[in-house]
């Protein structure tokens, strides 16, 4: 299997200068987004995300491998071209975080936890994860999580929530403050079970879209129900329990076992993560 030339470049490993500088220009875009009647623009999705992501970049540093780095970033942003959103700004990252994790936020930044990876043993594995955060971006969960929780809080309009951190007036940190504590709430909660359903079946055909054994998901499930009771399984609290995943996607069993030959990639995700083995 080989990547596009456009997934290739070293310039798809995440850049934290130029996240931040886009982060920095929020207020450009920032409208009344708890008008339930609206949807979201890709712009104002990303800059929401870019304000959820600095909030765990603030909290967890990123994997020191830069190679590593950039290959998550070239098998993510494969996978990505192949969705209905392609023209998203896609950044995938491994956070240095020994718990087995991964997670999406609005706008196309997937992160996915070094205890995650360290688990795996092929590409399809990665790409199946993958799949599955990005699935939770094509179907704006999160953006709808948050939109509903406005509505519910009183929030009403937003926009000083996505300002520039270093001139946020008195009431902007008020708006910070609200949007932390809803990040810090809905990531440690997780979204509603239908919504990881959902992406588990959109993650798993995007998977076998893209060219990888559509199974490579539910390898990583299986590896979840074997782990050590002390293993630190932040997704397990999160999600749906691994065992009533595995039952919903073996509904699409017919359909998936007819890209079950596809490749797995062993060898290059082996060499490629050999900083976490």
């Amino acid at each position: 299997m080989a990547f596009s030339s456009a997934s290739m470049h070293a310039s798809a490993q995440f850049n934290i200068g130029g996240f931040l500088e886009k982060a920095k220009k929020a207020t450009e875009v920032a409208k009344d987004l708890t008008d339930a009647n609206k949807e979201f623009t890709d712009e104002e999705e990303a800059a929401l995300g870019e304000n959820f992501a600095l909030t765990f970049l603030g909290a967890v540093p990123l994997h020191p491998d830069a190679n590593l780095q950039r290959y998550v970033n070239k098998v993510g942003k494969w996978i990505a071209a192949n969705s209905e959103r392609p023209n998203l700004n896609w950044s995938f990252a491994v956070l240095d975080m020994p718990s087995v994790n991964a997670f999406a936020v609005p706008g196309g930044t997937i992160f996915v936890s070094s205890g995650l990876v360290k688990k795996m043993k092929s590409e399809a594995e990665l790409a199946g994860v993958l799949a599955h955060e990005i699935g939770h971006v094509l179907l704006r969960h999160h953006v709808n999580a948050f939109r509903n929780n406005s509505l519910k809080s009183g929030m009403g309009k937003v926009g000083g929530v996505l300002i520039d951190r270093s001139k946020a007036s008195a009431l902007g940190k008020e708006a910070l403050g609200v949007l932390g504590n809803f990040v810090g709430t809905l990531y440690s909660k997780g979204l509603d079970k239908g919504d990881e359903y959902d992406a588990d079946r959109v993650g798993v055909m995007l998977a076998a879209r893209a060219g990888y054994d559509p199974y490579g998901l539910v390898v990583v499930l299986q590896k979840l129900t074997s782990l050590s009771a002390d293993t630190d399984i932040s997704m397990m609290s999160t999600h749906p329990s691994a065992t009533d995943r595995m039952a919903k996607i073996e509904e699409f069993t017919p359909v998936l076992d007819r890209f079950a030959t596809q490749p797995q990639v062993e060898t290059r995700f082996m060499r490629a993560t050999a900083s976490l083995k």
